[in-house]
């Protein structure tokens, strides 16, 4: 079954009439994105990740990144929802590629600099 506006529209005619919702908006919930070059030593990123998920774990909605990881030719593909963690390979950086990683964070009271700071912390 694929998705369509007009079946949806049929089931609920006012879904796209901006006044007819009732729903607030939550102003806590920000986004964090975060460019940074150099190796990530995989002990200490490991490290703060698990302790940033283990205080902040609730308020985490989101983080995803793809990292380049301190004497690995592939890059790191990292992905959490709240506290499930998981990361994978992907494919070997290219030669002439700039290897930097790239890591996005969605969250309840998210401090950029601070997180900013962790990632860092990570540098080899």
């Amino acid at each position: 079954m694929r998705f369509s506006v007009n079946n949806l529209l049929a089931i609920e005619p006012n879904l796209l009439d901006e006044d007819s919702h009732d729903h607030e908006h939550d102003n806590s919930i920000a986004s964090c994105a975060l460019v940074v070059s150099g190796g990530i030593d995989a002990t200490r990123l490991n490290r703060w990740i698990n302790q940033l998920v283990q205080t902040q774990g609730a308020q985490l909605l989101r983080m995803k990144g793809v990292l380049n990881m301190h004497d690995e030719p592939r890059r790191l593909h990292f992905h959490s929802v709240h506290m499930l963690l998981d990361t994978t390979f992907g494919r070997a950086w290219m030669r002439d590629e700039t290897r930097e990683s790239r890591f996005v964070m969605i969250g309840r009271n998210i401090e950029a600099a601070r997180m900013r700071d962790g990632l860092l912390s990570c540098m080899n």
